[in-house]
């Protein structure tokens, strides 16, 4: 996997000026929307941060000091609570355009990983980062659910 490559080398420099990412995401697109055709998540999802050990040298590599690994690449999961099976998930790049400053990063987060399942009546279950009173109220006119500090 070292050497592996996705992307066509001749375009690479320009798609990094728009997507840091660019180098995997189609595989890692491919992936999550396999998943989600392939899969039917059950009633609750969970969403929360994991980081992939890493020793890559690229502008998104993160430190995260209280993981047993410390260097990695973090990506925002959403995976169904039963069989802990990923059904949504994108790579933290840095700060993200889409979000203004005024909506917290943990709300924005578990919106766009929810995005695929609203309306369809699941819970969401988070951890404190991601627990907001606008966060819930968001949900609930998206007829989901928010469900906080539940395994």
């Amino acid at each position: 996997m070292k050497f592996t490559g996705f992307d066509k080398k001749s375009e690479r420099s320009q798609r990094l000026r728009t997507n840091n990412f660019a180098m995997v995401s189609t595989v890692w697109d491919r992936f999550i929307e396999n998943s989600q055709n392939c899969y039917k998540s059950g009633a609750y999802i969970t969403v929360d941060e994991q980081l992939f050990p890493s020793k890559t040298r690229c502008r998104f590599t993160q430190y995260m000091q209280n993981k047993p690994d410390k260097f990695g690449i973090k990506f925002w999961l959403a995976c169904d609570v039963n069989s802990k099976y990923t059904i949504n998930g994108f790579p933290y790049l840095g700060k993200d355009e889409e979000r203004e400053n005024s909506i917290p990063l943990g709300e924005f987060v578990a919106l766009k990983l929810m995005e695929p399942f609203t309306g369809c009546g699941r819970n969401l279950t988070t951890d404190n980062f991601f627990t907001i009173a606008s966060l819930a109220t968001k949900l609930f006119a998206k007829k989901n659910y928010n469900r906080w500090n539940n395994p």
